[in-house]
């Protein structure tokens, strides 16, 4: 492939080469990342032979943004905490002001997070934090593996240079880093807790295995089966030290009176649980509006905090009848600006996930959309300005390795304000997760120009 340098015209180059053998040894390749579970609630994850490209440059871009943003959330969290009116203004109900109340050995109200982004042609933009139970650390390493195995992706790796960054090792070593934080000194037993009806149930799993063979005990278990007694969290017969949550609050508060063990464990501070609980209060998609100044004046931010959210979160606002800043600082009254500018707004949930609920302006008439805002004053939502995600080209397996354009979602995973690897998922149309059907690729860093 002499003269060819564009690490896209080299991945094609090669696939072209060897085409009829990379179709035919494809349901081998698909079985063994079944085999490695790379599979979500008995789907198969991963739609494509080729893996996102990133450059070195563009991971120190998302780790230093990320970091900001980030930074700026912690000391949000206090403010909202300490702030009834602001607990209303996100939506806050009692069971979650009470888990939130609870004390967090945990330093960090967001140890580990996820912002989920899109590349546009004016940069990485932030569209959503997720701040509670970030997933798919585990599964980003077993596909990274499987795809590093395949001769055309490993031929492609030489050629370029690209190498990978594992995501699930620096899971567990911060975990271990909240709990020495917290003053724990011996070797700790860990539990991972969700409900083991869970679809990512493979990725804990994952987890637990790979743990275990770096010489941790660890336990994967139900909160419904956890037990507390003797003032210990107990799981599978072994008392547990540090508790690396899964659960989602609201789904902690769904079945309550089945799962208060882990609560009553939190309370008596006889764990370290990461993410705190004390995570809901910055999990709700109103904290980015909040760190645009609606509803909290901005003057609490730095000048680079406000330059650095700017340039990389779409404004947001809650969706009320109210007078409110537009996007770009003028005042307007925000449902009927709304309804003449919704070709450039998407409304959202503000705590739900994997895409549900929300509605892209672009698609309603202006009837629909006025009637789906109304509907919204009397719950908690959010207005979001569109941002416009690029589109790459992706040799899809369903189309025998023809290429279709698809949207990429490039989410930098975040542990206490550093960025550790980059989760990729793909989609056919404008919303990209895995519970709404996209698929996952690994994502392969690319050294810069300057040093190669």
């Amino acid at each position: 492939m002499r003269g060819v340098t564009d690490p896209l015209d080299i991945f094609r180059n090669l696939l072209a080469r060897d085409r009829e053998a990379v179709t035919e040894g494809l349901p081998a390749f698909r079985e063994r990342l079944r085999e490695r579970r790379a599979t979500y609630g008995g789907r198969d994850l991963v739609k494509t032979l080729r893996p996102k490209f990133l450059t070195t440059s563009d991971l120190h871009h998302l780790d230093y943004t990320a970091s900001v943003v980030t930074g700026a959330c912690r000391r949000l969290a206090d403010r909202v905490f300490d702030d009834p009116t602001l607990h209303a203004f996100i939506g806050m109900t009692e069971g979650e002001r009470r888990l939130c109340a609870l004390p967090a050995r945990c330093p960090d109200p967001i140890a580990f997070a996820r912002l989920d982004a899109f590349a546009t042609p004016d940069g990485f933009r932030y569209v959503e934090l997720n701040g509670e139970v970030p997933a798919g650390c585990g599964y980003g390493d077993v596909i990274a593996e499987t795809f590093r195995e395949h001769p055309l992706v490993a031929a492609w790796s030489k050629a370029t240079g690209a190498r990978t960054i594992a995501t699930e090792p620096p899971v567990l070593d911060h975990l271990l880093f909240a709990w020495r934080a917290a003053g724990g000194r011996r070797k700790p037993v860990i539990l991972v807790t969700d409900y083991l009806d869970a679809a990512t149930l493979n990725e804990f799993e994952i987890l637990v295995e790979r743990w275990r063979a770096r010489g941790f005990e660890c336990v994967l278990e139900d909160p419904r089966s956890l037990g507390f007694r003797d003032g210990r969290l107990w799981a599978k017969g072994l008392p547990i030290d540090l508790v690396y949550r899964r659960v989602l609050v609201n789904e902690y508060l769904d079945r309550e009176n089945d799962v208060r063990a882990l609560g009553d464990a939190v309370a008596a501070g006889s764990v370290v649980m990461v993410n705190p609980f004390r995570s809901k209060l910055l999990h709700k998609k109103v904290t980015f509006a909040l760190l645009h100044g609606d509803g909290l004046d901005d003057a609490w931010l730095t000048r680079e905090e406000r330059r650095v959210i700017r340039e990389t979160i779409p404004w947001t606002c809650k969706v009320r009848e109210a007078r409110v800043r537009g996007p770009d600082g003028s005042a307007v009254d925000l449902l009927p600006w709304a309804v003449g500018r919704r070709d450039d707004l998407v409304l959202k949930p503000s705590d739900d996930y994997g895409g549900r609920g929300v509605t892209l302006g672009w698609t309603k008439s202006a009837s629909e959309f006025e009637s789906a805002l109304l509907a919204a004053c009397s719950g908690d939502w959010v207005l979001q300005s569109r941002v416009a995600p690029l589109e790459e080209p992706y040799p899809m397996f369903e189309a025998g390795l023809d290429e279709r354009p698809m949207t990429v979602d490039v989410d930098p995973y975040v542990h206490f304000g550093r960025v550790h690897g980059v989760l990729a998922r793909l989609a056919a149309g404008a919303i990209s997760n895995v519970t709404s059907g996209g698929g996952q690729v690994p994502v392969f860093y690319l050294p810069d120009e300057e040093s190669t």
